[in-house]
């Protein structure tokens, strides 16, 4: 796998960037990487996959408000940041 976590993403544009990043990411063999979780959502499973991501955002925020709470305040992120997304 190490030849796959050299990426090279040049600066510039965020979405130009951020589509060159997903694009290497797709290139990386499936056998190349860990398995998935046997809870993970099959492919085609656009809202399951969404619950999930959403459900490792807010684990990630929780566990990090304590010690970062007022960076986060700092830099605008609200109490509940995924309350819009969770109401869908």
């Amino acid at each position: 796998m190490s030849e796959w976590s050299s990426w090279n993403v040049v600066a510039g544009d965020d979405a130009d960037v951020a589509g060159r990043v997903f694009g290497q990411l797709c290139r990386i063999p499936r056998d190349a990487i860990p398995p998935l979780p046997e809870d993970w959502p099959a492919d085609g499973e656009t809202a399951d996959f969404a619950r999930r991501l959403s459900a490792i955002t807010a684990g990630v925020y929780a566990s990090f408000r304590p010690e970062f709470g007022e960076l986060f305040t700092g830099l605008g992120i609200p109490e509940n940041p995924l309350a819009l997304v969770l109401k869908r």
